[in-house]
């Protein structure tokens, strides 16, 4: 065919059939950082991925990151608040929340 040797078709279509699988694996591949989890889900149950990477396979499994630095929340009253004899006040606060990086912890937090 063409004149092209069979054993040079079947090599690159070897080279061919190889990068398409490592493109597929690649683009399964999530990798997240150490300061955060990847919490996947799916057909092998649920699992905690922490500073690392790991194959999501497609349509069975899902993924989710979440942050384990901490986080700072402003908190602010909906309504105008008053003391005991009527005065009216201001009240603002914040709040920091951290979510522990043990697998229990994240999966607690994570509830999907």
């Amino acid at each position: 065919m063409f004149g092209i040797p069979l054993p040079f078709l079947i090599a690159a279509g070897a080279v061919l059939a190889f990068i398409f699988m490592m493109s597929i694996v690649t683009a399964c591949f999530r990798k997240v950082g150490p300061n955060q989890a990847l919490i996947v889900y799916g057909f092998r149950g649920t699992r905690v991925v922490k500073g690392r990477g790991t194959v999501i396979v497609p349509l069975v499994e899902m993924a989710h990151e979440l942050s384990l630095e901490l986080m700072s929340f402003d908190v602010a009253p909906a309504q105008d608040l008053y003391t005991s004899q009527g005065v009216a006040v201001n009240v603002e606060a914040v709040t920091q929340i951290k979510v522990r990086s043990d697998e229990e912890s994240v999966k607690t937090s994570s509830a999907w």
